[in-house]
């Protein structure tokens, strides 16, 4: 694998992994009584 494709997929699943962050951050704060918008566990895959 040459440098520069290594280099690009290490952004790009960096950044996946940035966005996935948010995403699961977002879905644990909620109020008593609500659900979270996304499924946590799908989130928490989704990073494997």
């Amino acid at each position: 694998m040459k440098l520069a494709t290594a280099l690009s997929e290490r952004a790009d699943l960096q950044s996946r992994i940035k966005e996935l962050g948010g995403r699961l951050n977002n879905n644990a704060k909620v109020q008593d009584g609500e659900k979270p918008s996304e499924n946590l566990n799908e989130l928490l895959d989704e990073l494997k």
